[in-house]
């Protein structure tokens, strides 16, 4: 596991800013298994690395090999606040899972669902 996704999922921002300060650095970029950082910032739930992600311009609909969004990963997890923040970014509620629903079909959470209907 490299030291950029470490970092991530421990919710180390200071390591994550040092990683994206190098010339060159592509937030949007898969770093591990077809995944950009902000999906695994979301999959891990850390929304101080997301919300640095989008800072510097990590796509909030940008899709992984999977074709899933960071939204999709945020209702898979049921975090009202990483989804909430996701939508406020600009994230498509009307994405889907990847066999192909529409998000607001497998959402379980009353919450999230009203989230993603009224976005």
């Amino acid at each position: 596991m490299s030291i950029l996704v470490t970092a991530i999922r421990s919710g180390n921002v200071d390591v994550v800013k040092e990683k994206f300060a190098r010339p060159g650095s592509q937030v949007n970029t898969p770093i591990q298994n077809g995944r950009s950082p902000l999906h695994i910032a979301v999959q891990a739930q850390k929304l101080d690395v997301m919300k640095y992600l989008v800072s510097k311009g990590a796509n909030v609909n940008l899709a992984d090999e999977d074709e899933c969004s960071p939204l999709y990963y945020a209702v898979l997890n049921e975090n009202t606040n990483l989804v909430e923040y996701l939508l406020q970014m600009g994230a498509d509620p009307d994405g889907q899972d990847p066999e192909g629903k529409k998000l607001m079909d497998t959402v379980k959470d009353d919450k999230i669902k009203s989230m993603l209907k009224n976005a």
